[in-house]
Formats: structure tokens, sequence, C-alpha cells
């Protein structure tokens, strides 16, 4: 009972800043699922494929009367990724070893994409810690090509990790799809769900079986922290939000490292 308190406070944070920031929150899912219910990491990466996707669409069309959308660089960003997240989910990680031989070291795939998982938040840390503000330059056309190649490279990192990638989009939009900072974090919210939902349905019809009382209280809370969110948006300095934010990942990322190399 404890655990899954925990648990439905936890999603209502990554809600939080989903709509707070577009990004990052969806990257705590993970760590939330495996470490506080218990859950095998592959069984873990639909819950949060499902819960992101959910959560970001969701956010995404409460922000959407604010917001212009730029549809040429949403699909062209977008159907890369979608590809490769479904290939992964639907062919790749099914097809991987439970044990991973590297050299003389022996790893369980659950460990490595844990792993993998706490390299991404560390990396995610720093971006958001860091006082350098990202600027794209709107004095160069958009580059359409780096954009596919960069779809299709968060595609890869959502399929196998279940996060969502927006720590990686909002950058990508900013500097690859010359948008500001608000119109970065909203491209992200369409952009993770467009990514996240496909490999969700992808595992789902591959069979993989969730409790689904739990995906609903979890994912009902995660919508409203992300309603609470985007009422927060105009009352908190977001500069000290992803500072704050940054740290809680980089601490998350250390634990994780620690539970799975010790």
């Amino acid at each position: 009972m404890i655990e899954l308190l925990i648990s439905l406070l936890a999603s209502s944070i990554i809600g939080i800043a989903i709509g707070l920031l577009g990004a990052g929150g969806s990257i705590l899912v993970m760590p939330v699922l495996v470490y506080i219910l218990g859950l095998p990491p592959t069984i873990a990466t639909t819950y949060s494929l499902g819960i992101v996707g959910i959560s970001s669409a969701i956010a995404a069309m409460r922000t959407s009367r604010d917001q212009k959308v730029n549809v040429k660089v949403i699909f062209t960003f977008a159907f890369p990724a979608m590809f490769s997240i479904m290939i992964m989910r639907a062919f790749i990680i099914p097809a991987l070893p439970k044990v991973l031989g590297i050299g003389m070291l022996q790893i369980s795939i659950d460990s490595f994409s844990m792993i993998i998982l706490s390299i991404l938040m560390l990396f995610s840390a720093q971006r958001m810690i860091s006082q350098k503000k990202l600027q794209g330059d709107e004095s160069h056309d958009i580059s359409l090509s780096l954009l596919v190649l960069t779809g299709l490279f968060i595609g890869v990192l959502t399929g196998f990790t279940g996060i969502g990638g927006g720590f990686l989009i909002v950058p990508a939009m900013i500097l690859i799809g010359r948008m500001n900072v608000k119109e970065a974090a909203f491209t992200s919210m369409i952009l993770i769900a467009m990514n996240a939902l496909p490999g969700f349905f992808v595992d789902i019809l591959n069979g993989k079986n969730l409790e689904w009382g739990l995906f609903t209280l979890l994912t009902i809370a995660s919508v409203f922290g992300g309603y609470a969110g985007i009422m927060l948006s105009k009352r908190i300095r977001q500069d000290l939000l992803r500072i704050s934010f940054g740290i809680i990942i980089a601490l998350l990322a250390l634990f994780i490292l620690i539970k799975e190399l010790v």
C-alpha cells in the first residue's frame, strides 16, 4: 500500500514536470516502476510507454489553444521515430538474450537497460542544471535530413529504455527545428506521445500482460499532475525548476548505477 501511494505521488510529479517543462518527467517513470513497485524492467518499459504517451498527449491537447504547431517539423521527426520504436519493440527487444556477454562480464538485459537509462538520466540532468540557454539560429533553414536522423535515434532510445525522450527532443526542436523554448516544450509533448504510444500498442499486441488497475491509477495521477504543471508554468520560474529537477534526476541516476553495479 505504501509503495502504491509513493508511486502515485511520483506519477503526479512526473505529470507536473511534463506540463511545466515538456521534458524530463518521463525519465523518472522507470525508476519508480522498477525500484518502488518491483516490476521487471522489460515489463516496466511497457507501463512507462503507456503512462508517458497518454499523459503527454493530454497535456499537449490542454496546451494547444495557446501554441502554434509546425506540422512539417513534427511529421519529419515523428515518422522515423515511430518506425524505429516499433521495430525495436516488435522485433529487436524480444530477440535480445536475457543475459548479455560483454567480454568476461555477464550482465542481464534488465540490468543493462537500467544502466543505459541511468547514463541518459545523467545527461538529462546535466542539460537541466546547465545555465547555458539553447538558442536556435533562425537565419538558417531547417535541416530535414538531420530531423529524420534525430527521430530515428530517439526512437531507438525510447524503444529500448521506455522513456519519452523529451530531454533530447526539446534541444533538437530548438537547435534543428528553429523553435523558441515554449514552442519546443509544446512540440515535445506531441512528439513524446507520438513516440511512446505506438511502442505501447505494439507491446500489447505482442501479448505483454499489464495490471490494468495499476496502470490506470498511475496514468490518472500523471494526467492530473500534467494539468497542475500547465497551470503552474505561468507562475514558477522555469530556470530554478529545471535546476532543482535536474539535481533530483542526477541523484536518482547515481542510485541506479550503485544498485546495478555494486
